[in-house]
């Protein structure tokens, strides 16, 4: 499809929709294997110490070490990243939406003559279209998105074992090439099929934990990227 291009510095994208399709999700829940692990054996149940003798004293336990506080999640570390790039960008973009009139190109003014006051209502240079490679896009999601995205399905299909269908994702690449590309804006597109809320959710976080390249030149790039959700039949069917 082609791109269509929008004003103010923002680009927009329509990429053909991604075919997902979890290979046996229901089946493979059903087929879970138990294992029973062995009892230990008396000496292995029981650790064997050195009889104490008479007058002596018991040599001390070990210290038993204090649970240890569980690490914070991966997620939110990242998402925590992720926020404090998106501060710096915003700021970043705000300083240079309009650009500094000493940038601009000025006339020399005639011998002897001062220059002329610039007028308030004289348009400013655009800022630059930013642009993001498709293909590069399509790749990122593949890599980073789609291992994510069936997990969050896998998981949907406990709570609806019927759904399937086509869910369209709208987001926003922010970036500026000093600092980098984050994720930002992801919603769900008009066209989808798929309105599941916690599936929508699960997609939404994946989502900013999807890495891109910031947009050549500086600014937004709206991305409206169709997921095709199905499931396999099992073999022989």
């Amino acid at each position: 499809m082609a791109d269509l291009a929008g004003s103010g510095g923002y680009k927009n994208f329509i990429l053909p929709a991604l075919a997902l399709v979890v290979l046996g999700a229901l089946y493979f829940a059903q087929k879970q294997v138990l294992t029973e692990t062995p009892q230990p054996t008396p000496s292995e149940a029981q650790p064997t110490t050195k009889p104490v003798a008479r007058g002596e004293s018991a040599p001390a336990k070990p210290d038993a070490k204090a649970p240890e506080e569980p690490a914070a999640p991966a997620a939110a570390e990242e998402r925590a990243r992720r926020d404090a790039m998106l501060r710096r960008l915003q700021g970043s973009l705000a300083r240079r939406g309009v650009p500094a009139q000493a940038d601009a190109p000025a006339a020399e003014p005639a011998t002897g003559a001062a220059p002329a006051p610039a007028s308030p209502d004289a348009k400013q240079p655009a800022p630059p279209t930013p642009t993001l490679n498709k293909d590069y896009i399509r790749q990122r999601i593949k890599d980073d998105l789609v291992p994510l995205a069936r997990e969050c399905y896998e998981s949907a299909l406990e709570d609806d074992a019927a759904l399937a269908g086509r869910l369209v994702m709208d987001f926003s690449i922010v970036g500026d090439e000093d600092i980098g590309g984050v994720v930002d804006e992801v919603a769900l597109g008009e066209d989808s099929e798929i309105k599941h809320p916690e599936l929508l959710e699960c997609l939404r976080e994946s989502m900013y934990s999807v890495t891109f390249e910031p947009p050549e030149g500086y600014g937004t790039v709206r991305v409206t990227y169709p997921i095709v959700f199905a499931q396999a039949p099992p073999d022989g069917e």
